[in-house]
């Protein structure tokens, strides 16, 4: 596939934090990409490639995760309660 493409650098926005990603090329000339956003908490990079399009295709792809992944069970909190406010221990129900 040629890197001349009109989609070379349509690069899909972070993850983690929904902000913008951008190509950037090591000393060595390898590419890679990372998220822009400096508040961003994961702070994604990919490794480096050889060249942009491998690097876009690494960034870009997003796994496939069933919707059942991110509900959690009922059960797991009914025996927890949050001991003081956000950051705190939470601990079992006596």
């Amino acid at each position: 596939m040629s890197e001349q493409g009109a989609n070379i650098n349509l690069l899909l926005p972070c993850p983690f934090c929904g902000g913008k990603a951008d190509f950037n090329q090591e000393t060595n000339s390898e590419w890679y990409v990372a998220c822009a956003n400096r508040n961003c908490h994961i702070t994604p990079i990919t490794p480096g490639f050889y060249t942009r399009f491998q690097a876009r295709l690494a960034w870009n792809h997003r796994p496939k995760v069933s919707p059942e992944y991110y509900q959690p069970d009922a059960d797991e909190f009914t025996g927890l309660k949050v001991v003081g406010g956000v950051g705190d221990e939470i601990t079992q129900k006596p």
